[in-house]
């Protein structure tokens, strides 16, 4: 499958996805499409190669200095339960239940959402609002931020 984008030869400047092909579109692979999707920045439009290609001047950002045992240890335990004093309930942004969470944290700012939560061995309902979204977001900052300082402290040792 392929997919056409808009293009302007003049300036370089790739514009956009179109549905089918235009006199200002090319056609390119799905392939290149999803890596120009991940860093559109990094992408160019070659008038005279007819190509949408890697910039010249690209440079790839630069991958942290985390080792892999540290990156290991923040990916597990980011998943682990974190528990949120004000509501007396611990949360997972782990599995189905934290999707559901996730969700539910960026639409509470616009409508209150009810979610199922499984919470010391027993399934409740939780209500995220704004104010118990506040709530939520310091404590997965602070769970967040320790597992990081932790980690630091691993690797200073």
């Amino acid at each position: 499958m392929s997919v056409f984008i808009n293009v302007d030869a003049v300036t370089g400047r790739i514009i956009g996805r179109v549905k089918e092909a235009t006199e200002n579109s090319i056609e390119i692979s799905d392939e290149l499409f999803g890596r120009y999707l991940g860093d559109p920045s990094a992408f160019f439009y070659y008038a005279d190669r007819k190509e949408i290609d890697l910039r010249e001047d690209f440079i790839p950002p630069k991958l942290s200095e985390i080792s892999p045992v540290i990156f290991e240890t923040y990916q597990t335990k980011i998943q682990d339960e974190i528990y949120v004093p004000e509501l007396e309930v611990s949360v997972s942004i782990a599995g189905v239940f934290g999707r559901v969470l996730i969700a539910a944290l960026s639409l509470a700012q616009y409508v209150p959402q009810s979610i199922l939560i499984y919470d010391k061995g027993a399934f409740r309902e939780l209500e995220i609002n704004s104010k118990n979204a506040k709530y939520i977001a310091q404590a997965f900052a602070k769970h967040s931020t320790e597992i990081l300082t932790e980690n630091q402290n691993e690797q200073a040792n």
